[in-house]
């Protein structure tokens, strides 16, 4: 019978390729932890995971141990762990907006892959349902413009992320 993955060990694992990091998001200081990819110079892919209500990043090392081929972020949201309190508020579209600002500050080479556990996944379905929202707008004014193959161009840039200060999830949800 194969041995059960004992959730201490494999959060061990994670914290000794952890890489302590802080980003301002906003006016608050976000704290985070970057897990780099153990095997090859760097990943193809970036995983940014979310903690619950009354966590913080511990609670997602596991996973992250797990995931050894993927570069991790997961910060410790604002007012939780070692991160400032929000200075706009604590609502749903707060939270969203504050991911908007997050991503986009750590200035990622490609696109992450988003996970939220528990209120987390409150958070991370609130971004991107504002991000559907935009790319859904670029696709309508694409479209308006002309078929790309007709303006001769092979490729269309979409956006990327909301901006922090735009974010449709904070006018939807409040």
């Amino acid at each position: 019978m194969a041995e059960l993955l004992n959730q201490e060990k494999l959060a061990d694992q994670a914290r000794s390729r952890a890489e302590r990091r802080e980003l301002i998001v906003g006016e608050a200081k976000t704290a985070y932890w970057f897990y780099p990819a153990e095997f090859g110079a760097a990943s193809k892919r970036a995983l940014i995971m979310i903690h619950g209500y009354r966590g913080n990043h511990h609670g997602l090392e596991a996973i992250a141990a797990a995931l050894p081929n993927v570069d991790i972020y997961i910060p410790d949201l604002p007012g939780f762990g070692e991160s400032s309190p929000s200075k706009t508020g604590h609502a749903i579209a707060d939270y969203a907006e504050w991911l908007s600002g997050f991503i986009f500050g750590l200035n990622l080479k490609r696109e992450p892959h988003l996970l939220g556990h528990s209120f987390g996944s409150i958070i991370v379905s609130a971004f991107a349902s504002s991000l559907a929202r935009i790319t859904w707008a670029e696709n309508a004014k694409e479209q308006t413009n002309g078929s790309r193959h007709e303006r001769g161009d092979d490729q269309v840039e979409r956006p990327r992320f909301a901006q922090v200060d735009s974010c449709p999830a904070r006018q939807q949800l409040q």
